[in-house]
């Protein structure tokens, strides 16, 4: 069986919002391989999501890089997905809908983005609330559609 997954490189990596502010993390280096299963845990406020938000690059480290696989992240790329802590569903829509949104703005037709979210859907276990509300949803509930969102990207 093949390994799945991405290399995750940090080089260096130190990063703080301001010229003046305090660092929040300092010549950070790591490499892990794909298929690793990798835990960032720390007590509030030492840097986890600011590290999560240079992976996604959505945020510029002060210095070093980040490589997934070899290439640099400098911007945000549709290969790279982020979920957040919080949800952050779309309330006025079902539960489909909020899966399939941002294959929306994709190069997908309707009927790759239809099987595209009912295998998602289906993957965490949501097939029956397909059409539901997402306000219907328990807050587990809520996490396991923006999981799916993640997913089918």
């Amino acid at each position: 069986m093949a390994i799945r997954g991405t290399e995750i490189k940090i080089q260096g990596l130190t990063h703080r919002y301001t010229p003046r502010s305090p660092v929040t993390f300092n010549r950070v280096d790591l490499v892990s391989p794909p298929g690793e299963a990798l835990a960032i845990i720390g007590r509030s406020g030492c840097g986890k999501s600011t590290l999560l938000h240079i992976l996604a690059g959505i945020l510029k480290p002060t210095e070093g890089r980040v490589l997934l696989d070899g290439t640099a992240i400098e911007a945000p790329a549709p290969r790279w997905v982020m979920m957040f802590q919080a949800p952050h569903l779309f309330p006025w829509m079902t539960v489909s809908q909020n899966v399939g949104v941002g294959l929306s703005f994709g190069r997908w037709s309707k009927q790759e983005t239809q099987e595209r979210v009912t295998e998602a859907i289906k993957l965490v276990e949501l097939e029956p609330w397909a059409d539901n509300n997402v306000q219907d949803l328990s807050g587990g509930q809520q996490q396991r559609v923006a999981l799916a969102r993640s997913l089918v990207m």
